[in-house]
């Protein structure tokens, strides 16, 4: 197959440079990622500004290209300017962090799967507790294993996002497909004053156990010791609220 591979750690990460080696022993590959780290970009694309790449030659088997853009960007580019072939797939990752419930709203690696989707593309967001390569070496291994069997069951209006609690396969229960739970944090701004007395903020939190979570949603599987997989439609539209609102449309006022 012909596969695009991109994330949001940035070309340097070491999990897209593995799962870059290990995809080429079967499948022809690119390389497309952001110059530098951009997590938590979200769907996030440069316009009315100017986007630049530089080939990227460190990873062995495929193609780079680092890019001076968002994990979107990287995707809708790449497809569009660089790729001197069609992607079979797309795949974003390996991150080294999950990407469970919620947070898929603003994961840089998720957004980059779901503008794949959205450019017409079968793709697929990977990511990993990660606490050393071997890590990505598991769940690189694990995709050139299964990559044509998850290619088979996808249609290009919908990713799969798939999360692995470890890399270590002794410490793994099994594999679930399951639905998105609720991440929360404990939010909390952080106020720095500088020499100048001007201040600015930092974000951060600790994770919250979210009771309302169902036993066999991502998170809560994930913490039992599951790769979660989850189909994540780019259709935002609830079809419920819809039904209901529809026949209300009369009472509003123009």
């Amino acid at each position: 197959m012909n596969i695009l591979l991109t994330n949001d750690d940035g070309i340097f990460a070491e999990g897209i440079r593995i799962l870059a080696e290990t995809l080429s022993k079967k499948h022809n590959v690119a390389v497309a990622a952001p110059a530098n780290e951009c997590s938590c970009t979200s769907h996030s694309l440069t316009v009315f500004k100017k986007l630049s790449y530089e080939k990227y030659g460190y990873i062995k088997g495929a193609k780079g290209f680092a890019i001076k853009g968002t994990p979107a960007d990287c995707v809708k580019f790449a497809t569009k300017v660089l790729l001197d072939f069609t992607p079979d797939l797309i795949l974003s990752g390996i991150n080294n962090m999950p990407n469970l419930g919620t947070d898929v709203i603003y994961s840089g690696t998720v957004n980059a799967a779901l503008e794949g989707a959205i450019c017409g593309f079968r793709s697929i967001a990977l990511s990993v507790l990660h606490e050393d390569d071997g890590d990505y070496r598991f769940v690189s291994e694990f995709m050139l294993k299964n990559v044509e069997k998850f290619h088979r069951m996808m249609t290009t209006d919908t990713i799969l996002n798939i999360n692995f609690p470890s890399g270590k396969p002794e410490r793994l229960r099994g594999v679930r497909f399951t639905k998105l739970g609720t991440q929360t944090y404990s939010d909390e701004y952080i106020e720095h004053i500088n020499d100048a007395d001007e201040r600015h903020y930092t974000l951060i939190g600790d994770m919250i156990k979210t009771p309302e979570n169902a036993a066999d949603c991502d998170v809560e599987l994930h913490d039992g010791m599951f790769v979660t997989i989850t189909p994540l439609h780019i259709q935002m539209t609830n079809f419920d609220a819809l039904k209901t609102c529809a026949d209300k449309a009369v009472e509003i006022e123009l």
